[in-house]
């Protein structure tokens, strides 16, 4: 199919919100901040507070107000106050990251009132989905370098209560810059929404930049904002396709993934009652006329407002099925570098992960049985998996909720065989010498809490992950099959709820005390149960590679962290 497959996914006409007012959803300062304990008292802090929407750097210690600080670090660490707990994060791909083609990701808050959401259960309300821009990275002369801050400068409404999950479109090659329409504005990308009501949507969602010149000319009326900070813009955006629940027997979306393969026309959608389904996007066919009603709390506006049916197009469903008798908490496509093409497998093959501790590979076009599945925990319930192709043999990194970084692999062990053909020649000798597996355990040590999501960089080969402890470690992927050299994994970011405020420890910090995942050669161990607001929810690699890569993770805090970490 061309790369021009979604070029006639256009920018539906944005509206101006000015009713809805995001201080009454979102709470308006971040807590306080402290810079990590030293040994000596004399570095006694009063802490610091971020308003919403604002973001600010840091570091392992304040820099004396007589003291000139050099710029020399190769880690940028900087916070973004959003508002609330962060369950959705995902860095737009194609960017340079420059001053010019800045980066940006979107981030899905839970509104600051709502301190618990069941899962399972339908929400609805006003929410938003903010875009921000990372910022780029400019030199000055050979031995320092400045960073600007991070800026949220647009902001999506819905109705759809609070968003599960936001996934960009892999490759987006159509930003309409030449387009015919008069209308259109540039397109930054296609951003998937899981929402908290059960719909499915995918928005195109304009270049910030182009959406700010056309609807604030000159226009600085910050009144909602003004007490807060800065003035975003926020702005009600149809979706350009999208599926409610009556489409899937009233079925709750849970995550939703793109095919990393082009043109990227099928999503994997799992839920909260166990099953999965495969989504076609059919760009030039419009939805039919009988859609049905979308879910709606009492007196809640409709979750998406009707847009011009010349910019809708159709998503149809391909299969629903289940898998699972518990919630699925992740979901993967097979991995473009592993899947055998001249069997299709790239676009069919998926795995699925749930809450019973069963990692199982399926195969879209016989949904009666998976290829292979394993109860990798008894015990446990997995959270968060990635299939990566830097592994050997390939493989599925696993995140559980008792702490346990996995390690699975199932891969055919002869070269150029289908996963279909390996599974049977597997059930025709019953010794597993084709297609075996293994499992490598990489446990953070004991009562470290769950593991909420795992990420492995595409350019560099780092597995970042992040839980309920607070921590955010990186480790080299061969790292989790070498049992016998294994070396410790790094912590890079850490939050500490302590009676006076958060502690924010940095990658400089845990460089200076030896201390984290790993202290020396024994585990870290927490003390008890970890406070809830230090949890970490969510942890992305930025996909745009370069001389160092951008990792980004939020969680119940509020705060979503940026670290600009050097691949050296």
């Amino acid at each position: 199919m061309p790369a021009e497959y979604f070029a006639s996914w256009r920018v539906p006409d944005l509206v101006r919100d000015r009713e809805r007012n995001p201080l009454d959803l979102y709470s308006t300062v971040s807590a306080k901040l402290l810079y990590p304990q030293a040994k000596s008292s004399d570095t006694q802090q009063a802490g610091q507070t971020i308003p919403l929407f604002h973001a600010t750097t840091w570091a392992a210690q304040p820099t004396a107000p007589n003291k000139k600080q050099k710029q020399k670090t190769r880690c940028e660490d900087l916070l973004c106050y959003v508002g609330g707990a962060v369950w959705s994060l995902d860095w737009c791909p194609g960017s340079e990251g420059t001053d010019d083609d800045p980066q940006h990701f979107a981030v899905g808050v839970h509104p600051g009132g709502r301190t618990k959401t069941v899962i399972g259960e339908a929400v609805s309300g006003s929410a938003l989905v903010q875009i921000w821009s990372a910022p780029s990275e400019t030199s000055s002369n050979s031995m320092s370098t400045t960073t600007a801050l991070p800026e949220m400068q647009l902001g999506l409404w819905h109705q759809g209560g609070l968003t599960w999950d936001c996934k960009w479109c892999p490759c987006d090659t159509a930003t309409q810059t030449n387009s015919t329409s008069s209308s259109s504005m540039p397109r930054l990308g296609l951003l998937a929404l899981v929402l908290g009501n059960g719909e499915l949507q995918v928005l195109a969602v304009p270049q910030p930049a182009a959406a700010q010149q056309a609807l604030l000319p000159g226009d600085k009326d910050s009144s909602v904002l003004q007490q807060v900070g800065p003035d975003p813009l926020l702005v009600d955006l149809p979706p350009v396709a999208w599926l409610q629940p009556p489409a899937f027997g009233n079925s709750l979306p849970s995550v939703v993934e793109w095919l990393p393969v082009p043109p990227h026309d099928l999503l994997l959608v799992g839920f909260w009652d166990g099953s999965v389904a495969v989504v076609r996007l059919q760009p030039g066919t419009a939805p039919p006329p009988s859609t049905p009603v979308a879910l709606q709390g009492q007196g809640a506006a409709p979750a998406c407002k009707s847009a011009d049916r010349a910019l809708q197009h159709d998503m149809v469903l391909l299969v629903h099925f289940q898998v699972d008798a518990t919630a699925l908490r992740a979901v993967a496509w097979c991995s473009p570098q592993v899947g055998q093409q001249e069997a299709m497998e790239q676009r069919h093959l998926f795995i699925t992960a749930g809450h019973l501790g069963f990692v199982r590979l399926w195969d879209s076009r016989d949904c009666s049985k998976p290829i292979y599945q394993r109860r990798v925990s008894s015990i446990a319930r997995l959270l968060c998996l990635q299939w990566t192709h830097l592994l050997d043999p390939p493989g599925w990194l696993l995140g559980t909720d008792d702490g346990a970084v996995m390690y699975e692999s199932s891969h055919p062990s002869q070269q150029g065989q289908s996963w279909q053909d390996a599974h049977l020649r597997r059930v025709e000798s019953q010794k597993g010498s084709h297609g075996t597996h293994n499992v490598t355990r990489e446990i953070r040590g004991e009562n470290t809490g769950a593991i909420w999501s795992l990420h492995c960089c595409p350019s560099n080969g780092m597995v970042a992950y992040g839980g309920e402890d607070g921590e955010v470690a990186i480790c080299k992927e061969p790292m989790l099959q070498d049992s016998r050299h294994r070396r410790a994994h790094t912590a890079v970011a850490g939050l500490l709820v302590r009676d006076e405020g958060t502690e924010v420890r940095p990658a400089q910090y845990y460089k200076q005390h030896d201390a984290g995942v790993y202290q020396g050669a024994k585990p870290a161990k927490l003390r008890g149960l970890a406070h809830a607001n230090q949890s970490v929810h969510r942890v992305r690699w930025s996909p745009n590679g370069g001389q160092a890569a951008w990792l980004a993770h939020g969680g119940a805090a509020g705060i979503v962290w940026l670290q600009r970490l050097s691949l050296r």
